[in-house]
């Protein structure tokens, strides 16, 4: 019992490698689970949950795709995207800058729009372990722009492997929503 429990830790000592920028996947799938908080809607706790991933095609260069729910007690709030990022190293170690251009379809109950996202960010290895993604978004769907903020703290007991929580405040359709979640991370 006690050999195992050597190897054991041999493992997770083993898997727990260094992050550094140049170590960024944008090859990842990620889910968020969380509650949001409406200003324009009668119900205004609703559950949020978003899948998301991206596949580099060249280098610097991905794929990016989101799919995001918001659900209240009357009413669903459903966006589809899909679209093109890039990304490179900055002169601050350890920290890569993207951004990223999706086409967007939004469905809120029977109402149906398409239009535009952009996002530009930052990801910074604040330890060895410890990833802060922060963000801006500006929107154009609902004949309507808007603006938001994503932050997520991620750790990474696994180079493949992350865990994460974060804050999202978005302005859709002149709807202020704020939303708390948490993530889950792997990258390929």
């Amino acid at each position: 019992m006690k050999k195992f429990k050597i190897a054991g830790l041999a493992l997770a000592l083993g898997l727990t490698t260094n992050l550094y920028a140049s170590d960024f996947s944008y090859n990842y799938v990620d889910l968020a689970l969380g509650k949001a908080d409406s200003s324009d809607i009668n119900s205004s706790t609703g559950d949020y949950s978003s899948f998301s991933g991206g596949f580099v095609f060249q280098e610097a260069l991905y794929f990016s795709v989101e799919s995001t729910t918001y659900e209240y007690d009357n009413v669903d709030a459903e966006t589809l995207q899909f679209g093109i990022g890039a990304y490179t190293a900055t002169s601050l170690s350890n920290t890569d800058m993207y951004g990223t251009v999706r086409i967007a379809n939004s469905e809120i109950g029977s109402v149906d729009e398409s239009g535009f996202q952009i996002d530009g960010g930052i990801r910074s290895a604040l330890t060895t372990h410890i990833e802060l993604d922060a963000k801006l978004k500006y929107h154009d769907v609902f004949d309507d722009s808007g603006i938001g903020y994503q932050a997520t703290v991620r750790f990474y007991p696994a180079p493949q492997i992350s865990f994460g929580a974060g804050y999202e405040y978005y302005d859709f359709n002149d709807n202020d929503i704020n939303t708390a979640y948490a993530n889950f991370r792997y990258n390929f």
